[in-house]
């Protein structure tokens, strides 16, 4: 998602407070800037949950998702999975540092994409993939899910949980950089080959946003000289 310059204020906002506790000039002016981008937010916020609406109230029956549809949606629930869990953990360690902005955006939206994904099979009469089964299926390939594109191994989430400070910063923007790339190679090809019109605009924007996030990642580790 876009927020760079907005959503990230907030976050910034916690760390402007001078020796006393009080909010600086400077925070002030920050605090300013989110009450007129919150009016901004409120209105495309309004507009995207009314998307949101139209798309789960869709008929997406059994007629309608294709074998690439339900693959995608199953591969694409676990790949979302592992990115929130990701975010969690470096949260858990790191709640004011420089890449927390970053992973705080990724758990809420990918945790309502989830349930888009698992709606629209549900409708459909599919259920979410078996952990221990062939994945990737929808591109042709046949892989386990801890290796799809973009998955982590256990080694890097280990070190990437055990990390703190900079270091973490740094490698939450690494790995869900990678991550990222994943996740728009399999939506790429749902938006080109899926069968629901519904799905492939779905999978069309995740791949744009997920493009979008790593660009914004790249951006940040220059910002903050990582």
């Amino acid at each position: 998602m876009a927020v760079d310059s907005k959503a990230h204020i907030g976050w910034e906002l916690m760390r402007v407070r001078n020796d006393e506790g009080d909010l600086t000039n400077e925070a002030l002016a920050l605090l300013l800037k989110i009450v007129l981008l919150g009016l901004v937010v409120c209105v495309a916020i309004g507009g995207g949950f009314s998307i949101f609406r139209s798309v789960t109230d869709a008929d997406a029956g059994p007629r309608d998702l294709s074998a690439v549809d339900v693959g995608f949606l199953q591969d694409m629930i676990d790949h979302h999975t592992q990115a929130i869990a990701m975010s969690q953990d470096y949260l858990s360690s790191n709640r004011r540092g420089g890449a927390a902005s970053y992973a705080a955006e990724v758990i809420p939206f990918q945790r309502l994409e989830i349930t888009m994904m698992d709606k629209w099979l549900t409708r459909g009469g599919f259920a979410r993939g078996a952990n221990d089964r062939h994945a990737m299926g929808f591109m042709g390939m046949s892989t386990s899910v801890a290796t799809m594109p973009g998955m982590q191994t256990q080694d890097t989430v280990d070190a990437f949980t055990a990390a703190v400070g900079p270091v973490a910063d740094g490698l939450f923007f690494d790995v869900m950089s990678d991550h990222h790339r994943g996740g728009v190679h399999m939506a790429e090809h749902a938006a080109a080959h899926g069968k629901n019109s519904w799905v492939k605009k779905f999978a069309a924007n995740m791949a744009r946003n997920q493009q979008q996030e790593i660009v914004e990642y790249s951006q940040a580790i220059k910002r903050l000289r990582l």
